[in-house]
Formats: C-alpha cells, sequence, structure tokens
C-alpha cells in the first residue's frame, strides 16, 4: 500500500508537470504562428496610373544621343582632322592640283618601320577596345556621384 501511495503520488506530480509543458509547447506555439499576423496594414500602397518618366522619356534619348555624337566628335576629330588636312596619296594630288602626274615615288620603309606601324595600329586598336568598355561602367559611376539623373526627375 505504501509503495502503491508513492506511486500514485509520484504519477499525479508526474501528469501536473506534463500538463504544464503541454501549455507552455501550445503557448509557444501559437506565439511563434501569430508573430506574422499582429503586423497590420495601417496605409495600402497607392499603384501609379502611368509610368514614373514616361514624358522624359524622349528627353533622355535626345541627351543620350547628343552626349554620344559629342565624344564621338571630341575623341575622334583629332585623328582624322590630320588626315583631312594633309595629301593621302596621288588622288588627293589630282584633285587640289587639277594636273596629271606623270610620276610618283613609292614609300621606302625598312622591315622595322613597318613592324613599328603595325605594332602601333594594333595598341590604338586595343586602347579604342579598352576605352569602349571602360566606358558604360565609368559612365555609370559618374552619374550616380553627381546625382545629375535624381536632379531631373
Amino acid at each position: 500500500e505504501g509503495v502503491d501511495n508513492q506511486y500514485q503520488s509520484a504519477k499525479s506530480y508526474y501528469d501536473d508537470v506534463l500538463k504544464k509543458f503541454n501549455a507552455a509547447q501550445g503557448q509557444v506555439t501559437k506565439e511563434v504562428n501569430l508573430q506574422g499576423e499582429t503586423i497590420r496594414l495601417v496605409d495600402p500602397a497607392n499603384l501609379p496610373e502611368t509610368p514614373a518618366n514616361k514624358v522624359r522619356k524622349p528627353f533622355f534619348v535626345a541627351v543620350g544621343a547628343l552626349v554620344g555624337l559629342a565624344l564621338g566628335l571630341l575623341f575622334g576629330a583629332p585623328f582624322e582632322l590630320r588626315r583631312l588636312t594633309t595629301i593621302q596619296g596621288l588622288d588627293d594630288v589630282k584633285h587640289y592640283t587639277h594636273l596629271k602626274v606623270l610620276a610618283s615615288v613609292p614609300p621606302l620603309f625598312t622591315d622595322e618601320v613597318v613592324a613599328k606601324q603595325k605594332r602601333s595600329a594594333r595598341l590604338k586598336l586595343a586602347g579604342g577596345v579598352a576605352a569602349s568598355i571602360a566606358a558604360a561602367p565609368l559612365t555609370v559611376i559618374l552619374l550616380e556621384v553627381t546625382h545629375i539623373l535624381e536632379k531631373l526627375n
């Protein structure tokens, strides 16, 4: 009988502790599940009826085209102006003097000079390609730093 009383007492104590544990677990589960539900929508978002920069899109396209054209002329002019102001060959002589050419001396270059000219042309081409590749990211960085687009909005 004493052992049975101790067993019943221990069992009732265990049942009480188990009931409290289950209640605590239920409360934790309830709080976790309701965690996202405590947020309330105060003011719903207003969707725009038209795109934000619909009116300014032609302006940006025109400015981009003009800036691209200006940069192209700025970088191309030094190379082309020198070529335009010198006589390049027999056709230029005929055109400017309106006379027939009786004889011409072909250019005499050594192998070193020819190799140097080819190397120079390759370096110019590589520099142009590198400048073209670097121009887009540098333009983006420049626009972000100066905040020009934000000022236009």
